[in-house]
Formats: C-alpha cells, structure tokens, sequence
C-alpha cells in the first residue's frame, strides 16, 4: 500500500467519511537517560478519529506538519510514564527516535492495556516524516477508513476494493494484492477467541478435576 493509495479513497470514496494512512514500527526512544522501546505510528490528524485517539493534553500535529515532514511527535500515556516518569510534564519537552529529535505537541487520552495489546505504548508521527526520516521506506503498514456509517459497511468495503484494484492496476480476474476488513470481522474473531479460551480454562477445570 502506498500513500496514494489513501488519497485515492479520500478523494474518491463516496461511503468514506475520513480516512488515514499508517507507517508504523518498533523502535527505540530516548529522552536524556531513558530508554524505551514502542510503536512509532506515521499517520495524518485523521487518525484521531479512525483509531478513536483522541489528544487529552496538548495538541495533535496538523496537516502542514505532514506536508513539511516536521519532525513532531505525540505520546501515549504509557510512554510518557517510561520516559518523564509523573514529575516531568512532556509537552514542549524532545524525544530521540531514530536519531531524530521530535518536538513532543500532546498526551494522547489513555486507553488501558488489554491482555495482548496496549494502545497507550505508542507514538505518533506525521506520515512523511515517518516514511522519510525514520523507517526510510515508500510503503504503508495499513490505511484505516471510517464509514458515513455503519449501515453502509458493506458497499464502502466494495468501493475500496474497486478503486484500489484500479489504483494497482489489477484486472477483474487477478487476485488483490491487499486486504480488506471491516470492524465487523474484528468483532467476530474477537469474539471467536473469547469462546476458544472459554473452553480452554473449561477443558483445564476439567481435567483437573478428573486428576
């Protein structure tokens, strides 16, 4: 997936209301003598929106900075907790990505860790300067899209195949080079994997019981 790509839906897209491109990677962080490794998410201000991560502190970076590759950054909770600790207050303060000194613009609102995933250990960035000065590549990680609504899933998810097919210049006959999901289908296998470790803690009750 390239950035085009996302302009392409942004652009043309009838059922898609906002929609934001997304280069992200694992990398080391620094600020004076601390350490941390998270995610580094290049995206647009859109992305406040499509990932429901709203800024509570501070401000989110603007759509000049992606233009300009400003190198401009905003924290998730858990990150300023690595680096700044309670005491230090981080806006205005910089980080160290990659070499790269970022100027630290918000505080993303905080989620709380789940079980396998914590939305608040990550730090966002403008896109081009993700692409450019950090991970020095071309290509996207994903594009997430939000709908005009959720009755019109299914025909946005359509619309997005059919102009990304055209966009990678694939015939009706050729397999897609990408993949599209909806939230629905997250919701699915989430609840899939609730259901198989249900029967799993069931399966070990059992069996210890029969022990």
């Amino acid at each position: 997936l390239k950035y085009e790509d996302a302009m392409v839906l942004r652009e043309r897209a009838k059922h898609i209301l906002y929609v934001s491109p997304e280069a992200s990677s694992r990398v080391q962080t620094k600020y004076k003598n601390k350490n941390h490794s998270t995610t580094i998410v290049g995206t647009t201000p859109e992305y406040q929106i499509t990932a429901n991560f709203p800024v509570e502190k501070g401000a989110f970076f603007t759509e000049s900075d992606v233009r300009y590759r400003r190198r401009v950054c905003v924290l998730g909770k858990t990150v300023v907790d690595e680096l700044f600790g309670d005491r230090v207050d981080p806006i205005g303060k910089s980080v160290k990505i990659r070499g790269n000194n970022f100027h630290v613009l918000g505080v993303l609102k905080e989620k709380g860790a789940s079980s396998w995933r914590n939305p608040d250990d990550q730090i966002i960035i403008p896109v081009s300067t993700a692409m450019k000065r950090v991970f020095r590549r071309d290509y996207l990680s994903s594009i997430s899209a939000q709908t005009v609504s959720g009755e019109v899933m299914e025909p946005a998810q359509a619309e997005i195949e059919n102009l990304l097919r055209k966009q990678h210049k694939l015939s009706a006959n050729k397999a897609l080079d990408f993949n599209v999901r909806n939230q629905a289908e997250f919701l699915e296998t989430l609840e899939e994997s609730g259901q198989t470790f249900t029967r799993l803690i069931l399966g070990i009750a059992i069996v210890s019981l029969v022990v």
